[in-house]
């Protein structure tokens, strides 16, 4: 898989893709020690990129899992997490 770019991510995810998303997440992750109240990390389980980042393929197109998790969660994804 190539490497991922900036992306817009879809407004609206079919059900069956936000289930295969979710089925590489294992939530039960390391508690970081700096940061515990944080709660447990959320460890992407599927591909990576050389440097260690999460990718999708969503839509014939690769999109980082940190944007594409965010935006599930109803989160606004700033420039800078490109």
């Amino acid at each position: 898989m190539p490497e991922p770019k900036p992306t817009e991510l879809p407004q609206a995810l079919k059900p069956s893709d936000s289930l295969r998303f979710w089925s590489k997440v294992n939530k039960d992750g390391p508690t970081p020690e700096l940061y515990h109240h944080l709660g447990k990390c959320w460890v992407w389980t599927a591909h990576r990129t050389k440097g260690g980042y999460g990718k999708f393929k969503l839509n014939k197109k690769v999109v980082p899992a940190h944007r594409l998790s965010m935006s599930l969660n109803g989160e606004r994804v700033p420039p800078s997490l490109d």
